[in-house]
């Protein structure tokens, strides 16, 4: 994968269940020729809600827990009271594609730091997985 494969994936708004952080990951994940299945998300948004559908996914047998980070794995970041709340798809070892917004707060698809992301304080922690659908 190429920088070209990715770049029509960065700056993207984001809108709940179409380009939610969830939606990036599977997109970029179709990109290298995986699939990645559909959460069963309310229709609309709630953290709380969405907080649990994800932990129980990233508990599924469709996850595994890795300790290295390489291209295509999915980066979760945990809130401050470790609950995962958000998803990106590594590049490589240092820089996951992602893309953060709420109803409230609109931003757009970007590429960024992982550990970036844990210092300015979005986030508490981040595990890595590999998707084994």
């Amino acid at each position: 994968m190429t920088y070209d494969d990715i770049k029509n994936l960065v700056g993207i708004p984001w809108v709940y269940k179409k380009t939610d952080c969830w939606a990036i990951f599977k997109m970029a994940s179709k990109v290298i020729g995986r699939e990645v299945k559909d959460l069963q998300l309310p229709k609309e948004s709630c953290v709380i809600d969405n907080i649990n559908i994800f932990y129980d996914e990233m508990k599924s047998d469709s996850w595994s827990l890795t300790n290295s980070i390489t291209e295509g794995c999915a980066v979760v970041f945990f809130d401050r009271i470790d609950r995962p709340l958000h998803i990106g798809f590594a590049l490589n070892s240092d820089t996951v594609l992602h893309s953060m917004g709420s109803n409230a707060s609109v931003n757009s698809s970007s590429c960024d730091n992982i550990y970036s992301l844990i210092k300015k304080g979005f986030y508490k922690r981040y595990e890595v997985y590999n998707y084994n659908l």
